[in-house]
């Protein structure tokens, strides 16, 4: 057998992904042989292959996280593609793994952090650990804390004060940074995170939606100011 190392696009897992069926990805030209060689050296053309060529290859399998299925093109030499094809059968993993073969692609494409230059250096790292947060199997209040951790240091670039989560949101909206709208979404995620600190529970589904706000306090925040005063000037 042959596995590999990703993360699913379906469920955003790392997962041993196992092959059950493997094949080489070939290329060619559409336009007839004939128009592609000179007439003076048409005739029989023998292409050789060697053990070392570079292939592109296409394993097909099943995540065993969520059992949705899962294929990835790679990379690696042909010598390698009629190994792993010749031992797809087999219980012992073949020798050498995840270093015979680079992949390329994932197909579901898995989803990227969406943190962009406009925000700064601190915010893109407490993103990055509330989108893997996201996707780990944590409970959702463990999940939501990361969250609000994150809105807090996002509340900080502002340039906000205040003592708290709390006071930082609301001064944030006296200062004209947030909307109404973004201030009741702040705090109803702020309560959240409460509730889950001291009952250890949080509402089914909560992080997903949560973390979708999250990242529309970011964009609305940091990117959008920027990107209107661009038009302006």
């Amino acid at each position: 057998m042959f596995t590999t190392n990703q993360r699913c696009g379906s469920c955003m897992q790392i997962v041993d992904l196992r092959f059950d069926h493997v094949a080489e990805v070939r290329r060619r030209d559409p336009r007839p042989l004939n128009e592609q060689v000179p007439s003076h050296i048409r005739g029989l053309h023998i292409q050789v292959q060697e053990d070392a060529d570079a292939v592109e290859g296409v394993g097909r399998g099943v995540c065993p996280k969520c059992g949705q299925p899962m294929m990835a093109s790679f990379a690696t030499t042909r010598r390698v593609l009629k190994s792993i094809i010749e031992h797809l059968a087999d219980e012992a993993p073949l020798f050498g793994g995840d270093g015979l073969i680079t992949v390329t692609d994932i197909y579901p494409a898995v989803r990227k952090p969406s943190e962009t230059t406009d925000w700064p250096d601190p915010v893109v790292q407490n993103y990055r650990d509330a989108f893997e947060i996201r996707h780990a199997k944590v409970s959702d209040s463990a999940k939501v804390s990361a969250f609000v951790t994150c809105l807090e240091v996002a509340l900080k670039a502002l340039g906000t004060t205040g003592k708290n989560v709390r006071s930082r949101i609301d001064d944030a909206l006296e200062k004209k940074l947030i909307t109404e709208a973004l201030h009741q979404w702040a705090h109803h995620l702020r309560d959240l995170r409460n509730d889950a600190i001291h009952d250890g529970t949080a509402e089914e589904g909560s992080a997903d939606e949560l973390f979708e706000f999250l990242e529309l306090f970011l964009h609305m925040t940091f990117r959008l100011p920027r990107e209107i005063a661009a038009k302006q000037d």
